[in-house]
Parts: structure tokens; C-alpha cells; sequence
């Protein structure tokens, strides 16, 4: 293929995943429809076939996409901390930060709660594994308590960091702006946050 089109190749592929997040994080899976996509990204719908298969196949294309990127911030801060308690705060801290600043990203994971999707992909099902192995080293090793469940540790800090980017602004009349109080509240929710989970996941 030459380079000309190779290009023009794949800036009609940017362009519809570029429609397809955005009316797939406004509309969720279900709710979205190809034509749709199609007339955003000012393509045909058996262009979205050519270079995507399915509506199910570009979703999934976005899913892998979106979680593609944090994964990678993620595996950067395994290999670069040793000391368990560490990484795991700063795990939580790390996913706070993405969240807020990819609020795209936090109203896709909300569609898939709703929708009952619970394929995240082999990316974030890898990350899990990673996450899961460190926690029960620090448990073996005597740096978190013992009783319990990895598992359940890792959907604890999962579910009150999402739980903020997807409930905030029905408890807290400050998170509704933009501007500098909102970015206050979210200081004082991972400040509190972060005291609740550590206080009582150290050993006693």
C-alpha cells in the first residue's frame, strides 16, 4: 500500500475512534448506534466495518484503548517501587489523579457497571493479576494485615476511588464546579480516604 494511503488509512481509523468514544462515553454501549459513529466521523458505516468488524468489536477497540493507557502508567510505578505500603498508596493515589483527569475514562467504567459489562480486557485483567501477587506479598511479608482477602483489598480501593468521579456531585455541592473548590474537594476526599483505607489495613 502506498504511503499516501496508508495514511489517509489510518487517520480514517483515528477519526472513528475519536466519534465512537465520545458517543459511546455520552450514550453508553447499548445506546449507541454505528450510523451515528458514522455520520460523526464523516465515514461510511462499511468503513467502521473494514477497519473495526462489529459495533462489539469497536467498543472493545475503546475499552482496550482506554485502559491501555493507565495500564501503562501502572506498570511504570510497579517496577519503579520496592516497598508495598508505598506502592499501594501510591496506586490509589496514581488512579485518583487518572480518573480526575480523564473523566471520559471514569463515565466509560460507569456505562459498563450499568450495562453489566464486565469484560475489561486482557490489559487490565494482567494488571489486576500484577496488583493482587504484591498485595499478598506484603501480607506474607508482614506490611498489611493477613485477614484479609487480596482480592477484596484490591476492589476496596478500586470502588472508593471510582465511587467519587461517579457520585461527587450528589453529596457535594462544591464538586459541581470546575474551577479551583472543586479541585479542594477532591484534595480533602483522597486526603480522608487514604486515612480510612491505611488505618485499617495495617497489621495490629
Amino acid at each position: 500500500m502506498p504511503p499516501s494511503r496508508r495514511r489517509n488509512a489510518e487517520a480514517t481509523r483515528q477519526a472513528i475512534l475519536a466519534a465512537a468514544e465520545q458517543i459511546f462515553v455520552d450514550h453508553g454501549f447499548s445506546g449507541t448506534h454505528l450510523s451515528e459513529i458514522a455520520t460523526k466521523a464523516n465515514v461510511t458505516k462499511s468503513l467502521i466495518h473494514h477497519h473495526f468488524g462489529s459495533k462489539k468489536d469497536l467498543w472493545e477497540q475503546i475499552k482496550r484503548q482506554q485502559f491501555s493507557q493507565y495500564a501503562a502508567e501502572q506498570n511504570r510505578l510497579l517496577e519503579a517501587t520496592d516497598q508495598e505500603t508505598d506502592l499501594l498508596e501510591e496506586s490509589i493515589v496514581q488512579y485518583f489523579r487518572y480518573l480526575q483527569k480523564n473523566p471520559r475514562f471514569s463515565r466509560l467504567l460507569t456505562w459498563m457497571k450499568i450495562e453489566a459489562d464486565t469484560s475489561c480486557g486482557d490489559i487490565a485483567e494482567e494488571l489486576a493479576q500484577l496488583g493482587l501477587t504484591r498485595i499478598h506479598q506484603a501480607q506474607q511479608d508482614g506490611v498489611l494485615r493477613k485477614d484479609i482477602n487480596p482480592l477484596f483489598v484490591l476492589m476496596t480501593f478500586i470502588g472508593l476511588v471510582e465511587w467519587w468521579f461517579e457520585s461527587k456531585h450528589q453529596f457535594v455541592p462544591a464538586a459541581d464546579s470546575a474551577g479551583p473548590e472543586s479541585g479542594q474537594v477532591d484534595e480533602a476526599y483522597l486526603s480522608s480516604m487514604l486515612k480510612i483505607f491505611f488505618e485499617g489495613l495495617l497489621p495490629r
